[in-house]
């Protein structure tokens, strides 16, 4: 089985930007390359759904002190890997996708607490497009300041609900999109992002060597390239090229305020457990406290869009494998 195809996350550019036809990236699965069976697969996204799902609730809390750990946010959980590349020369970084934050950070030499990677840990001392950027800007107002001299560098410490955090100085470095391999859209490079140089990193790292964060703030990926729109499309869950072993089943219609509905087919909802010859519905029950979450599981072959200048989501029923 070939489970957990790649996917696409296209961040649109404005015709005035110097990449008008936008930036583009790879994301993975963080099981993809696991070797894991349909049944392991479900498990553990269920596993990390129900620990996203907790972070959500009224009084939860972790260990990590919230008096150290400066911004607390509710996600950190992600589940797709962005293929990107730091500095020059540039250095592969593979990060979490998190459209919950908007810190971009990456491990960094000297690593006082990392997590094992299998790329090379980024030096800025190596790079010659890396820049800190000092404790008085405006870009470093956003994540701290406490303690702030004229002549200080900034220092950010970012912690998130399930625990994880990272720790270090702010910089600003060229990121590069894309690859320069053979058929494949040529690489594209944005110069001057402000990102988290961490030398001080914990919790769970799912294969990365950092996160992109892709929110709302001014320090999200999103915002620093001058987009307003970022869109992306998920491939099937599983490998279906061997068809669905699932029953006919109708579909399901999520309405929306507003009127717009979203049309979920069997696949979307609904999976087989082999091992116990069981079908299960990929919807778990919200209390009336909690947030709902529309999940990456029923956003299959879907192309979904961010409008971050009106705050707008808007879809479309998409064959993503042909995007």
């Amino acid at each position: 089985m070939a489970p957990l195809q790649a996917l696409s996350l296209l961040l649109l550019a404005s015709l005035a930007s110097s990449a008008a036809s936008g930036y583009r990236s790879t994301l993975t699965h963080i099981d993809s390359k696991l070797g894991f069976t349909k049944a392991q697969l479900m498990r553990r996204a269920v596993h990390r759904s129900r620990l996203r799902a907790a972070s959500m609730l009224p009084g939860y809390s972790t260990t990590l002190s919230s008096s150290n750990a400066g911004p607390r946010l509710r996600s950190g959980q992600a589940e797709y890997l962005m293929e990107l590349a730091i500095g020059t020369p540039p250095v592969p970084f593979v990060a979490l996708a998190d459209t919950g934050s908007d810190l971009t950070w990456t491990q960094c030499q000297p690593c006082k607490l990392c997590f094992p990677q299998d790329t090379p840990v980024y030096d800025p001392t190596t790079s010659s497009s890396f820049s800190p950027v000092p404790c008085s800007s405006a870009t470093c107002l956003s994540i701290w300041s406490r303690n702030c001299t004229p002549t200080a560098l900034c220092r950010y410490r970012y912690g998130y609900e399930d625990g994880a955090y990272s720790a270090g100085g702010l910089g600003t470095e060229t990121i590069t999109f894309g690859s320069s391999a053979p058929g494949e859209a040529p690489a594209a490079s944005a110069g001057g992002v402000a990102f988290g140089c961490g030398t001080d990193n914990g919790g769970d790292s799912y294969n990365s060597t950092g996160t992109v964060g892709l929110g709302r703030g001014s320090l999200s990926l999103v915002a620093q390239l001058g987009v307003g729109k970022f869109s992306y499309c998920l491939t099937d869950f599983f490998n279906t090229s061997l068809g669905s072993p699932l029953p006919a089943m109708p579909d399901m219609v999520l309405h929306f305020a507003g009127g717009a509905d979203m049309t979920l087919h069997r696949d979307n909802y609904m999976s087989s457990d082999e091992e116990d010859s069981s079908f299960c519905l990929n919807i778990a029950g919200a209390t009336s406290t909690s947030t709902s979450v529309l999940g990456n599981f029923q956003q299959q072959n879907i192309q979904m869009l961010f409008d971050i200048t009106v705050g707008q989501m808007s879809f479309v029923p998409t064959d993503c494998s042909k995007l």
